[in-house]
């Protein structure tokens, strides 16, 4: 398990289910997708192909592009 997620556990930020998932107990805010999708996982993840939408696209095809 990832340490920033087992310190959000200790901390009673998020509560760990029977079934395994995680619900969030506060509101945390993050400054990266690919950060909640690590915590989330307790992995190192990339968050802009996990998250998607109630379409199935991945963030990346939210992110706003470079000029």
């Amino acid at each position: 398990m990832g340490k920033r997620r087992q310190t959000m556990l200790d901390a009673g930020e998020v509560a760990l289910l029977e079934d395994g998932r995680l619900r969030y107990l506060k509101n945390v805010e993050y400054t990266s997708p690919s950060t909640a999708a690590d915590d989330i996982s307790g992995a190192s993840k990339n968050g802009w192909m996990v998250w998607m939408d109630e379409q199935g696209r991945p963030a990346q095809h939210h992110r706003p592009h470079k000029p």
